[in-house]
């Protein structure tokens, strides 16, 4: 076996870091054979029958197998001196044959999360508990078949946490699925570029499939975008969680949905930006072109900038944010992706000259991305179409009664979208 050892561990207020890891060989037992050949004795016993007959009213579909495959690990268990409870096998091999869900769990390495002064930071929502925690040691030490690549050492660099998932299931498609809500959450709670590496999949049941790993194999650099947990804010994010995810659309929710929404678009170009380093004409072009998708009607083709600085303004300031900051911003982010879309980018004079008018590029970046998430998080928790949303955007603007009914909304929201 090969086992990656951490050497001089660190530790910060964010957790542990590591400088080096350092690989070692070792032997582990393996009682694969003997448990087979146990089993084959034990599969001509009366016993093994006459228990199979009293299980032939549970209808399973493959029962022969699944007992089969119990009672090797069972044998594998003893070989290994493991502590076993004859009712607790029982109750989870019954569940097993069923499919009934049992208690599981899913480590997550994320990207873009870090907690701070304290080492968990857990909440629970309906029967599923979400707990981020620090990096720990053992989380750089891992043991790997020789001749099998170890998961052992991160991307190019370590995550910043590690996201516990746990909840009822009976396969690992179920964490999944909570997994991909996660980070559509997490990155709508703060401007976030949240990203997930590898998953790893256990359960207290010995017979569950849910074993394993997954995710992306792909070398992650960090993230643009950060946000760091402490206690009081891990209570604010269980608030924004408990009240925006069972609005979420099911183009967001499930990663197969071939549902094409405003409200898909706009968060895809929204990740399109989040996501993207360089350059950073690309971030702001893809965030203008993601607020373009939720303010601008579709054969809308005329003083598309003066139409969408109005129209956001508007919104905004139902938020007591600032008209001649949105529309500044708005202005010159709209200039930059005209430029660039045409093949153009900011020279090093024409970042200076922002500066000097007070804007930092990336600055700007992040502001605008920040107004892109609220319009998509107005979206999803009004449950307002696009057309809806915009002829009373319009009509606020000459109408009294209108106006009053965006401000209402845009109140009743308030604690979410500038959570």
């Amino acid at each position: 076996m090969n086992k990656w050892v951490a050497l001089d561990p660190i530790k910060t207020e964010t957790g542990v870091r590591m400088s080096r890891t350092q690989q070692q060989l070792f032997q582990k037992a393996d009682w694969s054979r003997a448990s087979f050949q146990i089993l084959d004795k034990i599969k001509a016993s009366p016993l093994r029958q006459s228990f199979q007959e009293k299980l032939s009213a549970a209808e399973a579909v493959n029962l022969d197998h699944d007992l089969d495959d119990a009672i090797r690990k069972i044998i594998v268990k003893s070989f290994n001196a493991e502590a076993l409870n004859a009712n607790d096998l029982l109750d989870y091999f019954l569940k097993k044959i069923a499919n009934v869900p049992v208690p599981a769990w899913s480590d997550i390495e994320v990207y873009g999360v870090t907690v701070k002064d304290i080492q968990n930071i857990g909440f629970t929502i309906g029967n599923r508990r979400f707990i981020f925690r620090q990096l720990d040691v053992p989380d750089f030490e891992k043991e790997s078949l020789v001749g099998i690549s170890s998961d052992s050492r991160f991307g190019v660099v370590p995550p910043n946490s590690i996201l516990r998932i746990e909840m009822n299931a009976w396969r690992p498609l179920e964490l999944q699925f909570e997994a991909q809500k996660a980070t559509v959450l997490l990155r709508l709670f703060k401007v976030c570029s949240v990203r997930f590496s590898r998953h790893t999949w256990e359960t207290l049941s010995p017979f569950a499939m849910i074993v394993g790993s997954g995710g992306t194999m792909e070398p992650i650099w960090g993230a643009n975008h950060e946000i760091v947990l402490t206690k009081e804010s891990g209570d604010t994010l269980q608030q924004f969680w408990n009240s925006v995810e069972p609005k979420l659309p099911a183009e967001l929710r499930e990663p197969s949905s071939q549902n094409v929404t405003t409200v898909s678009i706009a968060y895809e170009r929204y990740c399109d930006s989040l996501l993207s380093n360089h350059p950073i004409e690309r971030k702001i072009t893809f965030a203008i072109m993601g607020l373009e998708a939720i303010y601008l009607r579709e054969l809308e083709v005329q003083e598309l900038m003066y139409r969408l600085q109005l129209r956001v303004c508007k919104t905004l300031s139902k938020l007591d944010f600032k008209n001649k900051e949105v529309r500044s911003d708005l202005k010159e982010g709209y200039n930059i992706r005209n430029s660039y879309v045409h093949g153009g980018h900011l020279s090093d004079k024409e970042k200076i000259k922002l500066e000097k008018k007070g804007i930092a590029v990336n600055e700007l970046a992040y502001k605008l991305l920040d107004y892109l998430r609220i319009s998509i998080l107005h979206l999803i928790i009004s449950k307002q179409g696009k057309t809806e949303f915009m002829d009373l955007l319009e009509d606020s603007f000459i109408e009294k009664s209108r106006d009053d009914e965006l401000q209402s909304i845009f109140k009743s929201e308030e604690t979410i979208l500038r959570i």
